[in-house]
């Protein structure tokens, strides 16, 4: 059966919509804080999307950079060079990572000079620590009930679309063409890790195992890695259309552990465009007006054009 009526929306009304911003057009803006996972691993904050934690290999390659590049930064102005993104990442692995190596330090000078009043952790375990270093320090801690755990976290972002962009219509499609995306972020990685405390007189040592920042970085006025599509359906008698990215990513530390769209698509789901609205469209017709309804709407395939059919059914 063939529709009762047609309507096409043309690619000059795209271009129009497109062309009726000002850009840079500012898309998207995030801002969160860290949440400590759960046992499960899971975010208790339910509005940011879970992210995978590090896998063991991922921790023990980092710390193993960070301790060959400590061991390769010599001399009182060795720090990274600007512009250096993995530098400044390692260096602070090293920095916030030999902490733990400096609090085992402490707790073994206390071992040796109070053995007999001395209580925490036993000598074969902090030599562990010691002897392996910043290298083998997942691995030393893997004997723990969690060990070593790392988290990326995307903390703030705000996205631009620089350039007007050029879609086109493509019958039941809508086709992106160069969408030119830049912005900027705030993230970080967070580490579950052990700190040696003492207390009276340092006798006494305890291990308290806490989330904290390991590295955080923020870049800004930089493009982002693009895919992106737009989706158009239909939802009762609307013909809607969204836009949705299958990948929006930056190509810096931290941040290449963070699929940036698995944010924004939910957000840009809440924007869904109506782009036709068959009811209207019927009761526009004084023959039909009130003695029809939309019965269904479909898009069909036609060049440079939503080709749009609707039928429609009687009532009363």
């Amino acid at each position: 059966m063939g529709a009762d009526l047609s309507a096409t929306i043309e690619q000059s009304a795209a271009d129009k919509l497109v062309g009726s911003v000002t850009y840079p057009f500012k898309v998207f803006q995030y801002n969160d804080v860290f949440h400590s996972p759960s046992l499960s691993g899971k975010y208790r904050n339910p509005g940011a999307p879970e992210l995978p934690g590090y896998t063991d290999q991922q921790i023990l390659d980092l710390f193993a950079r960070a301790d060959d590049y400590a061991k390769a930064s010599t001399g009182v102005n060795s720090g990274p060079n600007d512009g250096d993104a993995d530098g400044a990442m390692l260096s602070q692995v090293v920095q916030v990572g030999g902490t733990v190596i400096e609090s085992a330090k402490a707790c073994r000078r206390a071992l040796e000079e109070n053995p007999g009043q001395y209580k925490g952790p036993d000598k074969a375990f902090l030599d562990a620590i010691l002897n392996g270093g910043l290298a083998q320090l997942p691995k030393t801690l893997a004997v723990a009930p969690r060990g070593i755990q790392l988290k990326p976290h995307l903390s703030e972002a705000h996205i631009f679309v620089n350039q007007k962009p050029s879609p086109s219509l493509q019958g039941n499609a809508i086709a992106t063409g160069a969408v030119i995306i830049a912005g900027g972020a705030s993230g970080e990685i967070w580490w579950y890790h052990p700190t040696f405390h003492c207390s009276w007189l340092c006798f006494n040592w305890s291990t308290t195992w806490s989330w904290d920042v390991l590295v955080s970085a923020s870049i800004d006025n930089v493009r982002f890695d693009v895919d992106a599509r737009i989706d158009v359906g239909t939802s009762g008698a609307i013909v809607q259309v969204t836009g949705q990215f299958n990948k929006l990513r930056l190509d810096y530390p931290i941040f290449d552990q963070i699929p940036i769209e698995n944010y924004i698509n939910p957000y840009l789901t809440t924007k869904t465009l109506a782009a036709f609205d068959a009811s209207q469209f019927v009761a526009c017709m004084p023959v039909l007006n009130s003695k029809f309804r939309v019965d269904t709407v479909t898009l069909s395939p036609a060049p440079a054009q939503l080709a749009i059919s609707v039928t429609v059914k009687q009532v009363g």
